[in-house]
This record gives structure tokens, sequence and C-alpha cells, in this order.
């Protein structure tokens, strides 16, 4: 029974899913009609629902498809609801709640994304620096890609990434749009930066090296300013961790051990101790997702 109702709740998220889709697309009619887009939208507009899902999602670069999206949001939401329900004892507010799984997915992709481009951020510096050095020991910029592509010091991902900026140099013959394109891929900041600056040197002659010299500066003295900031934000992390963890885990504790304690809660007011309850949690979990959220540093 539990299943059956978990599997109608995912089905009402995708259909709520499917009417925002749709309700998008008839905007992009509208715009059509007035000849505000342009004739690509048109194309973008023909791709149904399900395409449209599955490529946003592969292109986070995650490694999650489809079937795995799909996957997780049944499994928060039988999470959810289940705990919902324990802690409840109410199945309209577990089903209400359980429709919360529908974030989990994104949620996990956003973590999952901020997570590589700290590690791209701090693998690009490397390169940066052997750019640097090899074009003040008179390289090139092509024979500097080479030389990096190579090198012992660099990761393996990044080597891969270099490898395709070379690949796309070949076919350009422009470097500047080569690491553009390494930019639309990652979509890291620091990148777009550095093709525009290969193109103001290719135009008016700039030394490279001082350029890519600076970039790994700004990238290790923001690094170091985050560090900083989030040692000092550690303490306030772990009390809002704490006190966010301790209703559900006193709650959780209680209808454990004595299942009928929080009984005359629930019948308070002909039911309306279960609304205060779950209103509660409600406000816990906003206060707790509001400091993470003024906690989470970003230079």
């Amino acid at each position: 029974m539990k299943l059956l109702i978990v599997f109608l709740i995912v089905v009402c998220q995708m259909l709520f899913i499917l009417f925002i889709y749709k309700l998008s697309a008839a905007s992009k009619i509208s715009l059509l009609k007035r000849g505000i887009l342009s004739s690509m939208a048109k194309v973008e507009h023909r791709e149904s629902f399900l395409d449209a899902l599955n490529n946003r999602i592969l292109q986070s670069g995650t490694g999650i498809n489809l079937p795995i999206y799909m996957a997780i949001i049944m499994v928060s939401s039988f999470s959810i609801y289940m705990l919902a329900d324990f802690l409840t004892d109410s199945k309209i507010m577990a089903v209400l709640m359980a429709g919360l799984g529908m974030y989990v997915p994104n949620i996990l992709i956003e973590y999952i994304n901020k997570r590589k481009k700290t590690a791209f951020d701090d693998a690009f510096v490397k390169v940066l620096k052997r750019l640097s050095a090899s074009m003040k020991a008179k390289m090139s910029m092509l024979q500097a890609l080479e030389d990096a592509a190579e090198a012992m010091s660099i990761k393996e991902a990044m080597k891969v990434e270099i490898r395709q900026v070379l690949s796309d140099y070949a076919f350009t013959a422009n470097m500047s749009k080569a690491f553009y394109n390494m930019y639309e891929r990652n979509g890291s900041e620091i990148v777009k930066s550095v093709a525009m600056s290969i193109e103001i040197s290719r135009k008016f002659g700039s030394p490279l090296d001082k350029v890519f010299d600076s970039f790994a500066m700004a990238i290790l003295d923001r690094r170091r300013a985050e560090a900083e900031a989030k040692s000092k934000l550690a303490s306030t992390k772990t009390t809002a961790n704490i006190i966010a963890a301790t209703p559900f885990v006193f709650g959780g504790f209680m209808k454990f051990i004595q299942p009928e304690y929080f009984i005359p809660v629930y019948e308070w007011k002909q039911g309306l101790g279960r609304i205060v309850i779950v209103a509660m949690y409600a406000m816990v979990s906003l206060g707790f997702i509001y400091i993470r959220k003024k906690c989470d540093v970003r230079l």
C-alpha cells in the first residue's frame, strides 16, 4: 500500500513537471507569434518533455541519467513519506511532504556540480602555472599546451580537457575559441576569462605568461579567502545542524520507545495539534536551510 502511494506521488510529480514544461512551451509559442524569439527557439520547442529533461540532466555532467534521476525521486519520496508518516501519524501530511522528493535530484546535481567546479578550478591553477612557466621559457602557446598535456603534475581529467582544446584548435585555428569551447563544457568563469585574454593578446600583443600568473594567483587568493570564511563559520554550521536535528531525533526516539506519547498532542483541538507539529518541523527545516544558505561562502 505504501509503495502504491509513493508511486502515485511520483506520477503526480511528473504530471506537475509536465504541466510546468507545457506552460513554458505555451509562453514560447506566444513569443514566437510575436516574433520575439529566434528560429532557434522553434527547434527547441519541438523537443519533447522527456528529451528536454534528459538533456538537462546529461548536460550537468554528473553521470546521472534519466532512469537514475527518476529512481532518486522515488527513493527520496518513499523515505520522506515513511519519515513523515512515522513522525506525524498522518497519511495526508506524509503524502504532501513526500512531494518534496522531486527536489532531491536537483539538490544532488547542484552539490556534485559545486564539488566538480571546485576540483576543476584547483586543477586549472596548475595548468595556468605550467603554461606561464613554459611561455617564459620562450615556448609558443601551442607548444606550452602540448607540454601541459603530457605533464606528470597535471591530473588525467585535466589532460583530457587540454587535448580537447588542442583538437579544437586543430579544426578552428583559433586558440581563444578552443578555450571558449572548454568554458562551455565546464562552465568555469576562469576559463572564459582566459579565452578573452588570449583574444586580446592576439589583437594587441600583450604577454600571456603574466596574464596566466595573475589568474592563478586570483584563484589561489579566492581559495584562501573561502577557507578562512568557512573556518569562521564552522561553529555556526555545527550549531545549526544540532538545533535542526534535535526535534527530529527527539520525536523519532519518543515515537519508537513509546508510540502513544504524542497521541494527546495529535488529538488536541480536534487534530489541530498534528498541524502544529508539522508546522514546527517545517519551521525548523526552513530555518536550517536559511542558515546553511547564509553560511554557503561563494567568492
